[in-house]
């Protein structure tokens, strides 16, 4: 049995390597630029990356959020302006103003200062969404969405989460300015409050959700073409 299960588990391993390297070949062209992309040790895998790419690309998604900077945020904005997608635009909502800067750096060197709006809003602990829960302030995130059209991507990637369902809010805070066709994406949702959280968006925002891979969760609705994984 244990030998079995040692099996199972390593086939499981080259899945994952193969569809991490299947994706980093696939990316490659917004990977290989003169310039690094500073990458932290919560970086999103590739094939998880390059999923949400698809979607962007296939489902012409125009009005982008993502709660959590980093990778993503440089690899968007290079598709977006290699692509030539002119109507398409990125919010970054991170609470760390340091790591702004050091991203905001990177995209000027690129010359992607344009495709992306950074949202600089502290963390806070509030009653409003889960009791003692820390998460954005949504007076700041208000003040600029508020002012944008409805978004039709959303990408959860922060705050950090230490085994607390920080990320929850993310959809309900969102949901009254979401397009009618949108997706949502949740990495680390092989973690336990992810897990957590998925169970209470379904019941509670009334979605459904699938698995992109075993860390990497995402929701689709209205009408839009299956993304391959």
């Amino acid at each position: 049995m244990k030998e079995e299960l040692r099996n199972i588990y390593y086939r499981f391993l080259r899945r994952k390597k193969s569809n991490d390297v299947y994706a980093l070949t696939a990316l490659q062209t917004l990977l290989d630029t003169p310039s690094i992309i500073p990458i932290s040790t919560s970086a999103i895998r590739p094939h998880s990356l390059y999923f949400m790419i698809n979607d962007i690309l296939i489902n012409q998604r125009k009005n982008l959020i993502e709660f959590g900077a980093g990778v993503s945020t440089v690899v968007i904005a290079r598709l977006i302006k290699r692509n030539n997608l002119t109507d398409t635009h990125l919010y970054s909502v991170e609470h760390d103003a340091q790591w702004i800067a050091l991203l905001k750096t990177s995209l000027a060197l690129e010359g992607l200062t344009d495709y992306v709006t950074f949202i600089h809003s502290e963390l806070q602990t509030s009653d409003e969404y889960l009791p003692n829960l820390t998460w954005y302030n949504t007076t700041t995130i208000k003040t600029i969405i508020e002012q944008q059209e409805n978004f039709d991507f959303v990408f959860i990637d922060g705050p950090i989460a230490d085994g607390k369902m920080k990320r929850y809010p993310a959809l309900p805070f969102m949901q009254k300015h979401l397009n009618s066709s949108y997706a949502v994406f949740l990495d680390d949702a092989n973690r336990g409050a992810e897990k957590k959280i998925l169970k209470k968006w379904r019941s509670e925002c009334n979605v459904t959700y699938k698995y992109a891979n075993y860390s990497f969760a995402y929701i689709l609705t209205g009408t839009s073409y299956n993304i391959i994984s």
